[in-house]
């Protein structure tokens, strides 16, 4: 956990992560959720880190579109996948 790692369109999320930077990624989630929209995903910050979750890339989704870094903070059984 605390790995950064670089996001970019089409690669699956390997771990449930914080998007720290973005160049207009957006993610697949339907595979743990059932939306089947892309849902946009935002930088996180000090206003948002515990509001929702549109700062979090959930592991075993999917980027959809765009490009960036995120820091891995989940893993396992613990990480929301973990947790189905």
């Amino acid at each position: 956990m605390g790995d950064i790692f670089q996001v970019m369109q089409g690669m699956e999320i390997p771990a449930d992560s914080l998007l720290i930077k973005s160049d207009g990624v957006t993610c697949d989630e339907s595979s743990l959720t059932g939306e089947t929209k892309e849902l946009e995903k935002k930088v996180i910050n000090h206003e948002n880190y515990h509001l929702n979750l549109d700062c979090t890339l959930i592991g075993k989704t999917f980027v959809k579109k765009g490009s960036g870094l995120a820091m891995a903070v989940c893993v396992g059984p613990r990480s929301r996948s973990g947790m189905i």
